[in-house]
């Protein structure tokens, strides 16, 4: 992250969001651009910190926390390890848990997916660090430790 993120998101940020580890951006409508990241609070080994805001064309807006409020039991769980993407018109989270979330209403809830899942030899030997990525219609998971991948409709996991 630059310089510039964290000079315009301000002191609160640091201070609520002691890591952060993802973040993920897609159009909203024509001239806007909506952007949601992720990190972990120094005080909450439950949940993932989300932060989000909307860029309109030539306008930079701040950051907003999304707090999760005890009502809610769809919130994005704790994972040492997590990338966000947009894909196939909404966002997804893939985490080291093995599993992947989706959300529908831009971040505020998550659920596990039933239309994706995780080879079982990514999920059975699952790295410490790995991404992921959507080219060419497809998402593709890369396990950095390995040197192997694996692209969504196929079930193929190797090098």
């Amino acid at each position: 992250y630059t310089d510039d993120l964290w000079s315009r998101t301000g002191d609160a940020f640091s201070v609520a969001c002691a890591e952060v580890l993802t973040s993920v951006c897609w159009p909203l409508g024509a001239n806007a651009t909506y952007t949601l990241l992720a990190g972990h609070r120094a005080d909450d080994d439950k949940t993932t910190t989300l932060w989000r805001k909307v860029d309109y064309e030539g306008q930079q807006s701040k950051w907003v926390y999304m707090a999760v409020t005890e009502n809610n039991s769809y919130y994005l769980p704790y994972m040492q390890h997590l990338v966000l993407l947009w894909y196939n018109g909404q966002v997804l989270a893939i985490g080291s848990d093995g599993k992947i979330y989706q959300t529908e209403d831009q971040g505020i809830t998550w659920q596990v997916t039933t239309g994706y899942a995780l080879p079982d030899a990514f999920v059975e030997n699952m790295p410490t660090v790995f991404d992921a990525a959507v080219a060419d219609g497809h998402l593709w998971l890369i396990d950095r430790e390995a040197g192997k991948a694996w692209r969504e409709g196929e079930n193929t996991y190797g090098e």
